[in-house]
């Protein structure tokens, strides 16, 4: 017995689900941003809206964090950097990190809601057209090429923002931030 006696069309079906629920996210993200003031003074002050902007790494000055062992001699062990997530308060009181965080994250989620909805709807074009019986025709072509163009093209984008972010924290991190410790 087949479960999908017509995997064609629910796989149409599921495409067009996530095409709705990419504009739903979109949305959603849209709306966190611009309330994001909101949401900190009806939820109270303590209200955090954390979000991962990527990995740090830090070159550690030498002798500024140490090591130390019971068994091992002094200076034997140290830190060359130091390497982790960052974690961002999109509610912080600070309005310079509010908008360094904002010109790094709304052009790659942008990126991600219209790339996604793109793709989500030249894959639902291939499986109407398998589900009519067209499998081997020229507008299949174009479509299987189509979402390989946009996959590099987003992938060529994405790498793009992912430095223009990098810049853009870099930046600020420079001018306003300081590793203590």
């Amino acid at each position: 017995m087949k479960i999908f006696s017509n995997l064609p069309g629910t796989l149409r079906v599921l495409f067009r689900l996530l095409r709705l629920m990419t504009v739903i996210l979109g949305v959603f993200w849209t709306l966190t941003l611009i309330y994001n003031t909101w949401i900190q003074k009806n939820l109270g002050h303590d209200a955090r809206l954390l979000v991962t902007v990527g990995e740090i790494d830090l070159p550690a000055a030498p002798g500024a964090l140490g090591l130390s062992s019971d068994s091992a001699t002094a200076g034997s062990l140290s830190f060359s950097s130091l390497r982790g997530r960052l974690q961002a308060d999109l509610a912080s009181n600070d309005a310079r990190l509010a908008s360094v965080l904002r010109m790094a994250i709304v052009p790659s989620m942008a990126a991600l809601v219209v790339f996604s909805y793109i793709l989500f709807g030249a894959l639902g074009c291939v499986c109407a057209n398998l589900e009519r019986g067209n499998v081997f025709n020229e507008e299949n072509l174009h479509l299987v090429r189509r979402v390989g163009v946009i996959l590099i093209v987003y992938s060529l984008v994405s790498g793009g923002l992912e430095l223009w972010a990098s810049a853009i924290l870099g930046g600020y991190f420079n001018q306003h931030v300081m590793l203590t410790g």
